[in-house]
Formats: structure tokens, sequence, C-alpha cells
């Protein structure tokens, strides 16, 4: 009997829980309007200045052992079309921990006049995942495949990704976990991974100081079916916006945040349940501008 509950231990930790994990850790709501380097490595340095931004995502809310995400990410300009950014993510889902570091570089190609423009990026990524060893060798066993797992320690892997921009409009298509890509064996199916995120927007000015965002999206999985998301994003005088997005899956996810200008800015999203009434989660999110001008 111990036998059966460590191995079922085991296959929690390498099915449900990677797959529970992917769709909150890898899928911050954060990338969809405040900080479009998370979902794509090309937006590495985008802004004028460095930015900072921290976010911390909890996702399956009421269920024991639900992912925890906590990310931190920092990228800038330089020279005269080139970006740079770094991410830092830890997560834990029941049983499984996951660490990771990306670095990334970006280079922008200008095409024309007024911000038309191609941006290419690349992020090489670190990661672990390791199985938690106080609950595996519950009652003084240990599963040797639950051993193998662990001492795997860190892999590496890649993202590429490209953005078109036209004035107020703009594509992105970023392809992640290019390893994935590669290397499709039988035996590495247990984890859900996101292999393709397109998104494109259009900006909309209203007045001087309204500014309103559609946006549309659609995920790929290596397991699980695509998502599509539609949503807008409402900004006011730089200094307040508001936004929604929904998803076929059932879902919405609606954030708020206050910004102060040149600084920072604090937002908090809340995601409803998909249909199958599980999923939902909250993110709370604070970034910071450097200018490094004294």
């Amino acid at each position: 009997m111990k036998k059966y509950i460590t191995f079922l231990l085991f296959l929690c930790g390498t099915q449900w829980v990677p797959v529970a994990a992917q769709q909150a850790s890898n899928v911050p709501v954060a990338r969809f309007y405040r900080n479009n380097y998370l979902a794509n490595p090309a937006y590495a340095g985008s802004r004028e200045n460095a930015f900072f931004y921290g976010l911390v995502n909890h996702s399956w809310i009421g269920f024991e052992g639900a992912p925890t995400l906590t990310q931190f990410t920092a990228d800038l300009p330089f020279a005269a079309h080139s970006g740079a950014g770094i991410q830092f993510a830890s997560d834990k889902s029941g049983v499984l921990k996951r660490t990771l570091a990306k670095l990334s570089y970006a280079y922008k190609i200008k095409l024309g006049e007024n911000k038309h423009q191609l941006k290419l990026g690349f992020s090489l990524t670190g990661y672990r995942q390791q199985l938690d060893n106080a609950v595996i060798t519950s009652g003084g066993l240990y599963d040797p495949s639950a051993k193998a797992f662990n001492d795997k320690g860190w892999q590496m892997d890649g993202d590429f990704g490209a953005v078109y921009q036209n004035n107020g409009f703009s594509f992105s298509a970023a392809a992640f976990n290019l390893r994935k890509w590669l290397n499709n064996k039988e035996n590495e199916k247990a984890t859900n991974l996101e292999t393709l995120n397109l998104m494109t927007s259009y900006t909309l000015t209203t007045g001087e100081k309204i500014a309103i965002k559609p946006l549309l999206s659609a995920r790929f999985f290596s397991e699980e079916s695509w998502i599509f998301g539609a949503g807008a994003q409402a900004v006011y005088s730089e200094l307040v916006h508001v936004s929604a997005i929904w998803q076929h899956s059932g879902s919405i996810s609606s954030t708020v945040g206050l910004m102060l200008h040149n600084i920072g800015e604090a937002n908090f999203t809340y995601v409803s349940n998909t249909r199958q009434g599980q999923g939902n989660q909250y993110e709370i999110g604070l970034g910071v501008s450097f200018s490094g001008k004294k």
C-alpha cells in the first residue's frame, strides 16, 4: 500500500501538477498588457528606460497545493537598436518545484518612419524541476523514478520571438520551449508546455488623455487544446488603467492598475474560473521605471 501511495504521489507530481503549473506560471496575465517582455523576448528593451517588474500569481484557488508563482524581470535598451532582458521565476505546484532563469537579447530593425519597425528576440533559458523529497519519501520509501527525475539538475531551453509594429498596430509571435519543437519524444509528453503565443493589438487615442487598446491572442500547447482570447485595455492620462480579456475556455481576467508618470505602477488582476469551474487566479504586480539620469 505504501508503494502504491508513493507511485500516486509521483504520478501527480509529474503529470497533473506540471499541467496546472504551466497554465499559471508560464502565463502571468501581465504579459498581455503591462509587461509584453513576458510574452515575447523581442520586447526586451522596448521601453525608453530600464524597467523592473515583479509579480506573484496564485491560481487554482481553493485547491490544496495550488500553483504559486513568483517572477521578476528587468529589461533595458542599449546601443542604437538593441535591448536586453533577464527573468527569474520560482513556482511550486503540489509536490513539484520549478526554478527558471532567462537571458534575452532583442534587435530592432527600422522599416520606415513613424515607428514602422520589426523586432527580433531570443531567450536562453535554464530551468530545474524537482519533486518534494519530504512528500516522496513518506513512510521511509523512495521511488527510484522520482530520484531520477530530481537528479536531472539544470537543463537548457530557449525561446524565439518577432514583433511587427506600425504606428499603433502591433503583431507578436513567440515560440517557447524550443527543445519541444526539436525533440518531441513520447516520454516527455507528461508536461504540458506552451509552444506558441500570438498577439495582435491596435492602440486608439480618443482625445489627449484616453487610450484604448483592443487585443486578440492565441496560445498553443504541447498537450492541450489551443486557447483564444479577446480583450481591451483603457488608459486614462497615464494615471490609471483597466483591462479585461475573455478566453474561449470560459475565463475572464480583469486588471486594474495605478501609474506614476515615468516612475512605476502597481497592478492587480483577478481571473474567473473556466467553464469546468476551476483554474481561477489572482495576480499582484509592481513595476518600476529607471532612467539612470540625474
